[in-house]
């Protein structure tokens, strides 16, 4: 390995860990109703860089996944919401 591609692998690595560690901060700091959109963006950024970078659409089964995922959070968001609502009933 050459010194300008161990210098990227370093420069990768630290992006990723500032980027990791910014994201839990934020999510024990932010309002949950705002930041979550941005952890469903992750799972967008995620199926578009795998096609784009390594030529890998995801099969149904990912697909499926994915879209439990996003719709439990729009769930649990609406319910959230509910509950807040003055004159609103809970569960």
């Amino acid at each position: 390995m050459r010194a300008g591609e161990i210098l990227m692998i370093l420069g990768a690595t630290s992006a990723l860990i500032f980027g990791y560690l910014t994201s839990v901060m934020t999510m024990r700091i932010g309002e949950i109703a705002f930041v979550a959109p941005f952890r469903y963006m992750a799972l967008l950024w995620t199926l578009v860089l795998g096609w784009a970078v390594f030529d890998e659409l995801p099969d149904g089964l990912t697909l499926f996944g994915a879209a439990l995922v996003v719709a439990t959070g729009i769930f649990t968001f609406w319910r959230e919401r509910r509950v807040r609502l003055p004159g609103a009933k809970g569960p």
